[in-house]
C-alpha cells in the first residue's frame, strides 16, 4: 500500500475491517448451531463439514474495491466514498475490497476467485467434525480431495447406495470419492487422483500431484473482455503439488512431456463434462420468453427472478396497470423490480401514483401525478431512451441509457421526467402488489403492499 494516497490507505483499510467484521459475525453463528447441536444431544450423531469459502477470496472488486457508484454505474470519488464508509456493510451497498485483499488473504497460493488455473482460485479449507468418531481430533489431513467428495462421504456413513436409475430414468454415475479412510488414515493415499478445473475460460487440471493451469481473465476484466480474447491462446504453466505446495515454480519449460499429458487429460475431461465451449457464442443468454414482447401480470405474483422478467434495459417499453381504488384511498406498490441497489418502481402513495427509477443506489428520474379519485384507475408508463446499442460481456446485453419516461392515468397526461439512466442490474425479483427484499425507493418500506386491487400489469417491449 506504499503507493497509495493517505485517503486511499484509508478507505481501503477500512475495506478489510468490514470484512474482518463479517467474518467474525460468521464464526459466532456457526458458533450457535454447533452449540445447539450439543445442547440438545446430538454432538455424536451429527457429522460437520464446514468449508469456509467457496474458492478463493474474491478480486472483483478491482483495484480500489467497489462500494458507492453514479447513477451510471462508475465509482464515486475516493473522497466521497470515504465520507459514507460507515455505511459499508449495510444493505446500501453491495461492497467488495480491493483486489490486493483477495491476493493477501489467499496466501500462499497464486491468485483468487474465478481463477480456477491456479490455487488461489480453488482451494478451500475443509473441517470435519464427528465427536466420538473421529478419533484423531485436531488432526490434519493433507490428502487431494474436491467438493464432488461430500456427498459419496456421506453417502457412505449413512449407508445410502447411489441409484443407478431414478423413477426409470438412468442417473449420471457420481463423481468424487468418499473421505471416510481418512478419519482413521491420515497417510493412506486418496482415490481421487484425476480433477479438472474451469471457470469463464481459467483452466486447471489435477493428476496425481502434479498440476497443469492456463489462466485467462482478471477477475475485475471479466466483462469488459469476455469475447474478445481466446482462452485457447494462453499458455499454461506446470507445477508438482508434492514438492511445491503453493505453485512456485512452474516446470512447463522443464517437463513438456508431463504438460502435454496433462493439457490432454484436461480436454478429455472437458469433453466428458460438457465444458467446451469456453466462451459464449455472443448471442443473448437465453430466456423462457425468447421472442415475447408483451407480459401480463395478475396479483400475488411475487419473487420472479431477473432472467425470468422482461428484459427493460435500453429499450422502449410500456407498463400499464389496471387498479381500482377504494373510497378511503389506497398505497403500495402495483409494480416492482429490483432493490435498494437498483431496479424500477410504479406505486401509489398520498393519494398519488409514483414512478421512480434508481440506478446503482441512486435515483435516476421519478414522476409523481396529481390526485387520484376513488374508482378505476388506468395508468399507463412509457419509456423511450434515447440511443439503443449493445455490448459484448458475460451477457450480451444492451446499454444502460438515459431517456424520456411519461406518464399518464385514464388517458391524461400526468407528467414526463428524463430519466438519467435506465439499465441497471437487478439483483431482486420483480413482484406485482408489493416490493420484496429491499425497497426500490428510499420513500417507502417494504414490502409495502398494495391496498386497493391490482386487475393485471401489462409490460409491453417496443
Amino acid at each position: 500500500m506504499g503507493s497509495l494516497s493517505a485517503d486511499q490507505k484509508k478507505l481501503l483499510s477500512h475495506q478489510m475491517e468490514v470484512y474482518a467484521g463479517f467474518l467474525a459475525h460468521t464464526d459466532y453463528e456457526i458458533g450457535r448451531l454447533l452449540q445447539n447441536i450439543k445442547a440438545e444431544g446430538h454432538n455424536e450423531d451429527t457429522i460437520v463439514f464446514y468449508i469456509p469459502g467457496d474458492n478463493g477470496a474474491s478480486a472483483e472488486g478491482g483495484i480500489e474495491g467497489h462500494d458507492a457508484l453514479t447513477a451510471d454505474g462508475k465509482p464515486r470519488s475516493i473522497e466521497e466514498r470515504l465520507a459514507h464508509s460507515s455505511e459499508m456493510g449495510s444493505d446500501l451497498y453491495l461492497n467488495q475490497y480491493a483486489s490486493g485483499w483477495a491476493f493477501a488473504t489467499c496466501t500462499p497460493f497464486q491468485w483468487s476467485k474465478q481463477v480456477a488455473s491456479h490455487l488461489g482460485g480453488t482451494r478451500d479449507p475443509l473441517i470435519v467434525s464427528w465427536p466420538g468418531h473421529i478419533k484423531d481430533a485436531g488432526g490434519l489431513r493433507s490428502q487431494f480431495h474436491h467438493i464432488t467428495d461430500i456427498a459419496p462421504t456421506i453417502y457412505e456413513l449413512a449407508g445410502v447406495q447411489f441409484p443407478n436409475s431414478v423413477n426409470g430414468v438412468k442417473q449420471l454415475p457420481l463423481e468424487g470419492f468418499s473421505m471416510v479412510y481418512s478419519f482413521d488414515h491420515a497417510n493412506q493415499p486418496s482415490p481421487h487422483r484425476v480433477q479438472y478445473f474451469e471457470m469463464v475460460g481459467n483452466r486447471g487440471i489435477y493428476k496425481d500431484g502434479w498440476w497443469a493451469g492456463s489462466r485467462h481473465l482478471l477477475p475485475w476484466d471479466l466483462s469488459a473482455h469476455w469475447l474478445d480474447r481466446l482462452p485457447e491462446n494462453n499458455p499454461w504453466e506446470l507445477y508438482n503439488l508434492d514438492a511445491d505446495y503453493s505453485q512456485a515454480h512452474d516446470l512447463a519449460a522443464q517437463n513438456p512431456e508431463k504438460l502435454k499429458e496433462l493439457v490432454q487429460l484436461f480436454d478429455s475431461e472437458a469433453r466428458r463434462n460438457n465444458v467446451y465451449p469456453l466462451t459464449p457464442s455472443g448471442s443473448p443468454m437465453p430466456t423462457p420468453y425468447d421472442g415475447a414482447t408483451t407480459f401480463v401480470y395478475h396479483p400475488g405474483v411475487e419473487r420472479i427472478p431477473a432472467a425470468s422478467a422482461p428484459r427493460l434495459t435500453g429499450r422502449a417499453h410500456r407498463i400499464t396497470a389496471d387498479v381500482e381504488i377504494p373510497a378511503g384511498g389506497a398505497e403500495g406498490v402495483i409494480l416492482a423490480q429490483g432493490g435498494v441497489l437498483g431496479g424500477y418502481t410504479l406505486y401509489i402513495k398520498n393519494g398519488r401514483v409514483i414512478y421512480e427509477v434508481n440506478a446503482s443506489g441512486n435515483r435516476a428520474g421519478s414522476i409523481s401525478s396529481g390526485p387520484l379519485e376513488p374508482g378505476k384507475a388506468h395508468i399507463v408508463l412509457e419509456f423511450m431512451p434515447d440511443s439503443v446499442e449493445t455490448k459484448p460481456g458475460l451477457i450480451t446485453a444492451r446499454r444502460p441509457s438515459p431517456g424520456v419516461a411519461r406518464l399518464s392515468v385514464n388517458g391524461k397526461p400526468a407528467g414526463e421526467t428524463k430519466i438519467a439512466v435506465f439499465g441497471v442490474y437487478y439483483f431482486e425479483t420483480l413482484d406485482v402488489g408489493s416490493d420484496l427484499g429491499s425497497a426500490v425507493s428510499p420513500d417507502y418500506t417494504s414490502p409495502f403492499r398494495f391496498t386497493g386491487k391490482i386487475d393485471t400489469v401489462k409490460v409491453d417491449l417496443q
